[in-house]
Parts: C-alpha cells; structure tokens; sequence
C-alpha cells in the first residue's frame, strides 16, 4: 500500500506550521463537517490547496527538506542485536541525538519525524 510512504496528515498538519509548502505528489483533503481526510493523488496537475487541504509529503521527501532548510542530517541505524529494529541518527550542530527505542523502520521513520518537528518547532 502507498499509503506509507506519505506522512500521516496530524505530521503533515505540523509541517504546514513549521512552514513546509514544497509541491507533493497528494495532499489531504478535509472534508468541512467531518474529522477524516482522504489523500488525493496530483500527479498530472497541481492543485491551489485551500486552508483545510494540507500537503500530502513523502517521508523522503520531508527528510530532504528538514537538511536543506534546518541543516539535520539524518541516517537510518539498526541495532546490534539479533532483533533488527531500527532506530534513527539525528546529526545536531551541538551534537547528536537518536530517536531512542527499538522500532519496525516504520516506526522509526515517524519517530524520527517526531523528533525532527519538536527540535524545528522550539527553534521556530
């Protein structure tokens, strides 16, 4: 399913307040009057996204952009033990810091994300 490759829409929603307005391959579109979202495909056009639409990303995509704009590197790690969990590396001008725990890569990829909007959103 394609569907995990996007960030899920509450990250997307923070992303948009962090400032992220790249163009994306779909965003999601809020329905007035309802709490869920559908994620609609762009490919062949781009569409004018009104206050309830948000950008839909794919996480490479917004592990591209925290480099380029807030210069946080980051690089996937698996443990070294038998479980193969991963966990991600995050590359701070005053250090580094890790994502902490055992996670699927899913898992670890959101986590990472996680990490990345609360360190962006206190410098914000």
């Amino acid at each position: 399913m394609l569907k995990k490759y996007f960030i899920p829409y509450d990250r997307a929603l923070k992303l948009k307040e962090l400032g992220f307005d790249e163009e994306c391959l779909g965003f999601y579109w809020v329905l007035e009057n309802y709490t869920s979202y559908l994620i609609e495909f762009k490919i062949d056009k781009i569409y004018k996204l009104n206050n309830l639409n948000v950008n839909a990303p794919l996480f490479c995509q917004v592990f591209d952009w925290f480099r380029e704009k807030y210069d946080l590197h980051i690089e996937p790690r698996r443990t070294l033990d038998e479980r193969n969990w991963y966990y991600f590396y995050i590359n701070l001008d005053k250090g580094t810091e890790n994502t902490k725990g055992s996670f699927l890569y899913e898992e670890a990829q959101l986590a990472c994300l996680d990490k990345l909007i609360e360190i962006c959103s206190s410098v914000s």
